[in-house]
């Protein structure tokens, strides 16, 4: 497994633009998947802007969430399971960019097992 990218759950794109293209550099790589996902890169570095709603109850969703790239996701989720790892859903989900799970790290952190399509 490999480090794909750092996804950032935001409610405007424009606002994120601004904020990382603009003023810290960084560049658009692929927005193949918009209006849902945004990819940036700056060197070797990505990060992924994915569009949520914004409500009164933010608190309850992270804002950052790691992406880890996998070529073999089933293999990987059984054995991660073998070992106890906590998921936050039984089953792989599916999206326009990458079949996918979410684990928990020991303090509460998310983080998407990724099979890029």
């Amino acid at each position: 497994m490999k480090v794909f990218g750092l996804q950032l759950n935001v409610w405007d794109f424009d606002e994120a633009i601004a904020f990382y293209c603009d003023a810290l550099g960084f560049e658009i790589e692929n927005e193949t998947f918009l209006p849902e996902i945004l990819h940036i890169k700056k060197d070797d570095f990505r990060i992924i802007f994915y569009k949520v709603e914004k409500t009164s109850s933010m608190d309850e969703i992270p804002r950052f969430v790691l992406n880890i790239e996998t070529d073999f996701l089933s293999r990987d989720v059984e054995r991660l399971k073998n070992m106890g790892i906590r998921f936050v859903m039984e089953d792989i989900q599916y999206c326009p960019v990458a079949d996918y799970i979410e684990i928990v790290d020991p303090f509460k952190n998310v983080i998407d097992l990724v099979q890029l399509r």
